[in-house]
């Protein structure tokens, strides 16, 4: 055999009845009502496995045990103990019985190959106290017995099922819908009058069978198995005529000798209450009987059909009962189309989806008009003690409205954002609606949409300036006329609202549709509310870094001539809470002047590690050496809070362009568009930011004064000598050069010493005088040596001066010069080599 539990598929012995009664292996009981508690104890220490067969309506309560693991073994109605090794062989068993009665019990195992079992004992249990007091309200729990197997029927909840006899037969809505009788399928279902009852329902896809003489119902299973509940003592008797609603409330009837009274059973809980039937008339009261059928429709009112007697003559009505006050709204004679009431007995209702009430009795189906109370007879013949479906239809005008929104009430809406509304209304009852109109003031907060409401699809057009729908806008089904919705023809309203820009963080955004027609009371859609959220502006802060110098990658030092990869970023510095709106948002800067493009691409980087490679020509104009980076070029680019985005080039510096020697190469950066708060954000640098210094890379001249002024001398006897005016007088000379030499200066007088009237300073006049070295006279004839230069890994600049008494002098011998100013050109000469 096998045992189904906790411990997965496990095999072993079945033991029967009939077997050694031993005395180590016994069990003993305690009852109290319906709930028996089982001492098992076994003493024989070779025992691993004993069972305990089931009796009949007996039922196991799940227990965790710490010295044993409880299988139920259902295929052979028993429960298996496997005993935990090096445990005590003791456990206490809960069981339920679902009927009061005398129950035994025993222990069964196998012992060297032979079948053992325990003294039986016997349990008797009874039916448990029902608590009463004043109210008519009595709670009980349903317990289900046994279940037992017949034969399948297919359950839809469409489809009509006829009960007659113990034959159940299915026929289909449309065929019934089309005015034939016809079974599709047919079952025989098992005698046992404790479960079968002819009055039949369908609920949650299963038949109900309600035995009001014995206080129980039978549920009917797909697979052909029915369950059988508890007893309800307080229902005995009192839901005669039964049906059941489409939240599994029975309803029932029984009198009490002065009035009519509607019971109520609920199949979950077993909560049972009853009511005085209200007539309006002692005419409803008197054709009122414990007879007929019920039926429930969708807004819960119950049609009841009664058979009324009078002189011999039976005749049949139907009334509608409000299941809450209890009261008989309305009562139907049923009559044929000739307007004779020559229909003796309905024995069986059930609606169809369509909200036709389909009558059966006297071998023949037909549905009723319930307004005229007009039979119309099916093609075809079936004996039906009680026929049930699983339609609860609204058989009038049911309205339904469901408002939706995109972006959802779940995303926060920030100022200018556009929400567009979807409303759609539906009838599911089987009246279609008229002068069918939807009010809607629009949401406080926002602004209409110009334009925008749209009624099936097509434009509907604004009125006074606004949507119709403030007004109020007559709405219908595609093809109904104006005003009306048709069942299963719903209607879609669709309209949009901006919102405002004066609206606080915070701020509930509410909307709500109101749908009015004629005879129904107006019907509010569901509510929607979206969360208004004002964010931080953005907060730009840019950054230049020079990732990689390919010329010479450990010299940090940028030259005149190298080729760079620079890194241009930008991040919004805001904590949280911050962005710009997606594709509204523009980074731009200028290439700067003296480093030009070196690559056809370019390496995109955003926060969390993505990089993307693009074509320089994507994001760079070269006209204008604009580089523009957006979603449009990159794709994605709104700077959420804290969020970083980079641009990776490579660049060559100019290697001509002494002007960029000492200083940086920058531009200024702009962030601008449209943030979350839906402002316009212009965000621009602090000034240029950019890398450098630049170095030359070369051995120059820095700085050369333009002059050499000497002192005033008057003409004398004696060669005078003037000393230069300016005692710090000095020229600059750069070597950036990364490899380098020592080299040195020289100086030739180009042009003569000259006064303004022509007169020229005749010999040897500019002196370079050095210590412990021979004066040399600088004349244009050749170059005298005037430095030696020796440059440094350490620095790049060097100071060519000398003392006041040393370097260029001018020397004025006698007969010479003559009265005037004196003008020449000194040349100097840098040169890459040591003297």
């Amino acid at each position: 055999m096998v045992l189904i539990g906790i411990g997965g598929i496990l095999w072993g012995p079945q033991l029967l009845a009939g077997d050694a009664t031993v005395t180590d292996l016994t069990l003993k009981t305690t009852v109290k009502a319906q709930t028996i508690l089982v001492d098992v104890d076994d003493q024989n220490p070779n025992d691993q496995k004993i069972v305990m067969p089931l009796p009949k309506n007996i039922d196991y309560q799940q227990t965790s045990y710490a010295n044993a693991a409880v299988t139920v073994d259902q295929a052979n109605q028993q429960l298996v103990i496997d005993w935990l090794a090096g445990q005590p062989k003791q456990i206490q068993i809960k069981l339920t019985a679902a009927e009061p009665g005398d129950y035994q019990m025993k222990l069964q195992t196998v012992r060297d190959g032979v079948s053992v079992e325990s003294k039986p004992v016997v349990a008797q249990t009874t039916a448990p106290k029902v608590a009463t007091n004043n109210s008519s309200v009595i709670v009980n729990r349903t317990a289900a017995v046994a279940k037992v197997t017949g034969r399948a029927m297919t359950m839809n909840d469409s489809d009509v099922y006829s009960l007659s006899g113990y034959n159940l037969s299915r026929l289909t809505a449309a065929d019934l819908t089309n005015n034939i009788v016809k079974v599709i399928e047919s079952v025989t279902y098992p005698t046992n009058t404790a479960v079968y009852n002819n009055d039949i329902s369908y609920y949650n896809g299963k038949l109900y069978t309600f035995n009001s003489a014995a206080g129980t119902f039978a549920i009917w299973n797909a697979n052909g198995t029915h369950t059988v509940s508890k007893k309800y003592n307080q229902a005995v008797g009192k839901m005669t005529v039964s049906t059941i609603s489409a939240d599994g409330q029975f309803y029932g009837y029984y009198s009490d000798g002065t009035n009519f009274h509607l019971s109520k059973l609920n199949s979950n809980t077993g909560d049972f209450s009853d009511k005085v039937l209200v007539f309006n008339t002692d005419d409803e009261k008197k054709i009122f009987g414990i007879n007929g059928d019920s039926v429930v429709d969708g807004d819960g009112y119950i049609w009841k059909a009664s058979n009324y007697v009078s002189n011999n003559v039976s005749t049949a009505y139907v009334q509608k009962i409000d299941v809450t006050s209890g009261k008989v709204l309305q009562t139907i004679h049923v009559r044929l189309a000739d307007g004779s009431y020559k229909i003796s007995s309905i024995v069986a209702l059930a609606f169809l989806p369509n909200g036709q009430l389909v009558i059966g009795g006297e071998n023949k189906f037909g549905t009723i008009n319930l307004s005229t109370g007009v039979v119309s007879y099916m093609s075809g013949t079936l004996a039906s003690g009680d026929i049930a479906s699983g339609s609860t239809p609204y058989l009038n005008t049911h309205l339904t409205a469901d408002l939706s929104a995109s972006p959802t009430v779940d995303t926060l809406l920030r100022r200018d954002d556009v929400v567009t509304y979807t409303l759609k209304v539906a009838n599911d009852g089987n009246l279609a609606s008229s002068n069918t109109a939807v009010t809607n003031a629009m949401p406080a907060g926002t602004t209409y949409v110009p334009n925008s409401t749209m009624l099936n699809g097509a434009s509907a057009a604004d009125v006074n300036g606004t949507s119709p729908l403030v007004a109020g806008l007559p709405i219908k089904s595609a093809s109904s006329a104006d005003g009306v919705v048709g069942k299963g023809q719903p209607v879609t309203i669709t309209y949009k609202v901006k919102v405002n820009r004066n609206v606080k963080d915070q701020d509930k955004i509410i909307d709500q549709a109101t749908v009015k027609s004629q005879n129904n009371a107006d019907l509010t859609s569901n509510q929607l509310t979206h969360t208004v959220s004002i964010v931080n502006p953005p907060k730009a802060q840019y950054a230049v870094q020079v990732l990689n110098n390919y010329t010479v990658p450990d010299d940090k030092r940028i030259l005149l001539g190298d080729q760079l990869q620079v890194r241009y970023q930008v991040k919004n510095a805001q904590s949280s809470n911050s962005a710009f709106q997606k594709d509204k948002a523009t980074w731009s800067f200028k290439l700067p002047e003296g480093a030009d493009l070196d690559s056809t691409e370019a390496t995109i980087n955003k926060s969390y590690g993505t990089s993307t490679t693009v074509p320089v020509s994507q994001i760079y104009d070269a006209k204008t050496r604009l580089i523009t980076i957006n979603s449009a070029t990159v794709g994605d680019f709104k700077l959420d809070a804290q969020d970083t985005v980079s641009v990776d080039l490579k660049v060559q510096v100019s290697d001509s362009d002494l002007s960029l020697v000492g200083e940086n190469i920058e531009s200024v950066h702009t962030v601008s568009g449209t943030d979350l708060n839906g402002d316009q954000q212009t965000l621009t640098s602090d000034g240029a930011i950019g890398y450098g210094p630049i170095y030359s890379g070369k051995l120059r001249f820095k700085e050369v004064p333009a002059t050499i002024s000497f002192a005033d001398s008057r003409i004398a006897s004696k060669t005078t000598e003037s000393k230069r005016k300016l005692a710090d007088w000095k020229i600059i000379v750069d070597d950036s050069r990364r490899r380098k030499n020592n080299w040195h200066v020289t100086a030739k007088l180009s042009t003569p010493f000259e006064s303004t009237d022509g007169s020229q300073l005749a010999g040897d006049s500019l002196v370079f005088r050095k210590t412990d070295t021979a004066d040399q006279y600088i004349d244009s004839t050749s170059n005298v040596d005037v430095y030696d230069g020796i440059s440094t890994t350490t620095e790049d600049d060097y100071d060519i001066s000398w003392a006041a008494a040393n370097g260029p002098l001018l020397q004025i011998a006698p007969g010479t010069a003559k009265v005037g100013t004196y003008q020449g050109t000194l040349q100097w000469t840098l040169i890459d080599a040591p003297v």
